[in-house]
């Protein structure tokens, strides 16, 4: 409860002191800029293509740009890994889909569905 008490105070302290109020006597204060409103445009990334892959196995992919960044929805199911900055491998993990989105150096963006199955 004690330890409780000295942090809350010592919160309280840090907010005064960066407080408009306390600093209004400083020279070196700057205003707080204004709230600005307004819509965001949103466009949302379609999966575009399926790729089909098999548990325990690999796949690899060239792209035409440098990929920077990549994202899965489910790292279980299938995992990407860059093997270069245009070569990707695709391995399949557990039976199941996962959508996987890419973005190059171009400006480039794309999402595409993993669909893997256990071979028998």
């Amino acid at each position: 409860m004690n330890k409780l008490l000295k942090l809350l105070t010592i919160s309280l302290l840090l907010t005064f002191l960066c407080s408009p109020i306390a600093l209004a006597g400083s020279e070196s204060a700057t205003p707080i800029p204004p709230v600005v409103t307004g819509t965001v445009d949103l466009e949302e990334v379609k999966v575009t293509n399926v790729i089909a892959l098999s548990v325990s196995h690999s796949r690899t992919f060239r792209l035409r740009n440098k990929l920077v960044r990549m994202s899965i929805s489910d790292p279980g199911i299938a995992e990407p890994v860059m093997v270069s900055e245009k070569d990707m491998v695709l391995l399949g993990k557990s039976p199941g889909s996962a959508t996987l989105f890419l973005w190059d150096d171009a400006g480039n963006s794309t999402g595409v569905l993993l669909s893997v199955k256990r071979v028998i």
